[in-house]
């Protein structure tokens, strides 16, 4: 059992690293017309009709796509490892869906964060794993959101709401992480526009006042 969950795990690392470097334009998704030349996605997955499509993109495609995108959007800093964290979040679970625990994902997008001299020197995912989080626990009360974030993440084949700068989110109670994803704690809130749960990295938050 242990060697079936490794050879997963590794699988899904090489996946995921080969999905993340590979230029949009030399995608077999390009290729197809599903996306263009910035990653911009021209057909949606109920459209998808040939294995050959279906193939080209995933939800596994979905999700690191968007880590690529955040990528090319701002320069390093922590708010935009708080985004990045929060995107990997989904990753690992699909991995984690697929059979696969999610760390060697984790890792794996670090050692490419520090290889590429992506990362801040101080940052060190062994030695000061929580360095980033602002709080173990998420206090209730009412937030905006500091950044854009497209999609919101996919769950279930469904994709979330697009969120916006200033868009209000509502923390109902006191709120525990449910992951801690390159030293960032990762949580469950409701997006009020759209009325749906999202995930996000209390650094993407500003908050506002508390619930009464």
């Amino acid at each position: 059992m242990g060697l079936i969950a490794g050879a997963v795990d590794l699988y899904m690392t090489y996946k995921f690293l080969r999905i993340l470097t590979q230029p949009f334009d030399k995608t077999d998704a390009f290729r197809l017309g599903i996306i263009d030349e910035n990653g911009k996605i021209l057909k949606k997955r109920k459209e998808l009709k040939t294995s050959n499509e279906k193939n080209a993109y995933t939800i596994f495609h979905r999700l690191i796509w968007k880590i690529k995108k955040l990528m090319g959007k701002l320069p390093f800093g922590k708010t935009r490892l708080a985004s990045y964290a929060a995107a990997l979040w989904f990753v690992k679970e699909e991995v984690i869906k697929k059979g696969g625990n999610g760390i060697s994902i984790e890792t794996s997008f670090h050692n490419y964060l520090k290889e590429n001299n992506a990362l801040p020197d101080y940052y060190d995912i062994n030695e000061n794993f929580k360095t980033f989080i602002s709080e173990e626990i998420l206090k209730k009360g009412t937030y905006r959101l500091k950044v854009n974030i497209p999609d919101g993440g996919v769950v279930d084949d469904k994709v979330g709401p697009d969120m916006e700068v200033g868009d209000i989110v509502i923390v109902k109670q006191d709120t525990k992480s449910i992951d801690i994803v390159l030293g960032v704690g990762i949580f469950r809130a409701i997006h009020e526009p759209s009325g749906k749960e999202i995930v996000v990295a209390a650094e993407d938050l500003f908050k506002m006042k508390t619930v009464a």
